[in-house]
């Protein structure tokens, strides 16, 4: 299938859950969009995680700065790819 394009505009977004993209996503932000963890959590984003027996293809996360502010154990839990592009992130 097609992925599709979610854009996060810039501004600083409180983020109290963990945020979970599947295979079909592709997350584009601002270079100054910053995820800002204000609760506990494992991770900030979990991408890929519907997908455990499957391999995504050809998938990016590109700008913005995943900020766990110390609550967050890891910024981003990553599942099978092959071809994902991390570009002017900052974890």
């Amino acid at each position: 299938g097609t992925n599709e394009t979610y854009y996060i505009p810039k501004g600083t977004y409180n983020i109290s859950n963990t945020i979970q993209a599947d295979s079909n996503n592709n997350i584009l932000m601002d270079n100054q969009t910053i995820l800002k963890a204000t609760e506990n959590m494992d991770n900030l984003l979990i991408y890929n995680q519907t997908r455990p027996n499957g391999i995504a293809v050809n998938n990016f996360i590109k700008g913005g700065i995943f900020d766990g502010d110390y609550k967050v154990k890891n910024g981003v839990q990553l599942g099978n790819y092959a071809n994902l592009l991390m570009e002017n992130v900052q974890i």
